[in-house]
């Protein structure tokens, strides 16, 4: 924390305190792809491993070797899933486990499944019964299992399992998984989808001016419009100034582009994409997310283009997004004939994710006075972002004038989210004012 000390006529010592505070974000729920295991989890104590049960639900094999068995009660076995499809920062809310079953020989035996969260294992699903068949898998379970909201890192671990439960009679007949898979559910941050502020005609790149470019701030069926003519590509259609307020600190996650548009013709349209690309700094970069082979349609409807975890093949800063130059640009062609393209709105929406900690400190209300010789305490509150652990460690101060703190490091303690710690400062030397 950076502390400035200036003196008044009376030889008293304002301190300057720069406070971090964090606004109300809106939250975007997401789900992964079918995550299919890795490697072999903590507990192994099924006949074969994970290569027999990797081949995700869609090619679930329950012969031939193809599966992991047991006959023995409390015997367990899990395997690794991968994390890379969740984003770091994301805060993974719940975790589905599917699996693929029959009976080894006979019906009736039974099994549960289990989800293990950075190193501790969650309560068992529901008990399953399986049915017998000569070949294929006979059932399908997919157990959702709630776990602490967790903001996901590069630390963070998940794997999932079976157990045997064995109650007497046909429950202790042998069970096969033929395959064993998750989806996690987790949280992002969201801002947008917003409209740009400003549209502009950039020459460029093409040969054909956007009319009316100022039409793409809102979706309100005033378009900007190309003219093309065969083999023609027109200039770039920038939209700019969405007013993006990106908390200082976040790491973005993706952008996504939604363009409201149409071309129209007398004999059909072959308006299409040619250039679909974000504005960096005020200039066009990263990935070209044109699709070139379509036509665009008769009636104006809306093309997506990005997500939430799409980066467009660069890097984005906080700074990069909140910037009045930071954008979308379109360019599009026709290859047959007179086209007319419209559009109508460029809207972009930002995932994000803010760091695990938010850190506010306190020295008193307005600005803060200490008379010369004299003492005042400031208080760090360190509040999670996510997750479910109190920030716990120490609170380092210092000053760039010739002032001590008492006692720095500071040790935080706290409850529920929230943990706190102080420090007095004394000034070590003032001037006259």
């Amino acid at each position: 924390m950076n502390i400035k000390t200036l003196i008044n006529r009376s030889l008293a010592l304002v301190l300057a305190m720069i406070l971090a505070a964090m606004p109300l974000t809106p939250v975007a729920a997401a789900t992964t792809a079918e995550i299919v295991p890795t490697g072999n989890g903590t507990y192994t104590g099924w006949l074969n491993d994970y290569t027999t049960i990797d081949e995700g639900t869609g090619a679930a094999i329950c012969h031939n070797g193809d599966y992991v068995y047991t006959s023995t009660g409390t015997s367990r076995e899990s395997v690794v899933i991968p994390l890379a499809t969740v984003p770091d920062g994301a805060t993974i809310t719940s975790i589905d486990v599917i699996a693929k079953d029959r009976s080894n020989s006979e019906d009736g035996g039974t099994y549960a499944t289990f989800v293990r969260f950075n190193g501790t294992d969650s309560a068992d699903s529901e008990t399953h019964t399986t049915t017998f068949a000569e070949a294929d898998c006979t059932g399908s379970r997919t157990d959702i299992f709630d776990v602490t909201d967790t903001a996901k890192n590069g630390s963070t671990t998940l794997e999932i399992g079976v157990v045997k439960i064995n109650s007497g009679g046909i429950t202790n007949n042998g069970v096969r998984i033929g395959t064993l898979s998750a989806v996690i559910n987790y949280t992002i941050s969201v801002s947008g989808p917003r409209n740009s502020g400003a549209g502009s005609d950039d020459a460029s790149i093409g040969t054909i001016a956007w009319t009316n470019p100022g039409n793409i701030i809102s979706n309100n069926n005033l378009y900007a419009m190309a003219d093309l003519t065969a083999g023609t590509t027109s200039h770039y259609l920038q939209a700019t100034n969405y007013g993006f307020n990106i908390p200082s600190g976040a790491t973005i996650s993706g952008i996504e582009a939604k363009i409201g548009r149409l071309g129209e013709d007398s004999s059909g349209s072959d308006v299409r994409d040619n250039v679909v690309s974000l504005i960096k700094g005020g200039v066009v970069t990263g990935e070209n997310k044109a699709v070139v082979l379509q036509d665009w349609p008769s009636t104006e409807a809306v093309a997506t283009y990005g997500g939430i975890t799409d980066l467009w093949e660069t890097t984005w800063t906080t700074e990069d997004i909140n910037s009045s130059n930071f954008g979308l640009a379109l360019a599009v062609s026709s290859s047959t004939g007179a086209r007319e393209a419209h559009v109508d709105y460029m809207q972009i929406t930002v995932t994000y994710q803010l760091p695990s900690t938010t850190t506010t400190v306190d020295c008193g209300s307005g600005v803060p006075i200490v008379d010369y010789e004299a003492s005042i305490t400031c208080v760090a509150t360190v509040t999670r972002n996510a997750g479910s652990n109190t920030p716990a460690g120490s609170v380092s101060w210092n000053t760039n004038s010739n002032g001590s703190f008492a006692t720095s490091p500071c040790t935080l303690s706290g409850a529920a989210g929230t943990a706190t710690c102080s420090v007095s400062y004394t000034p070590g030397s003032v001037g006259t004012g």
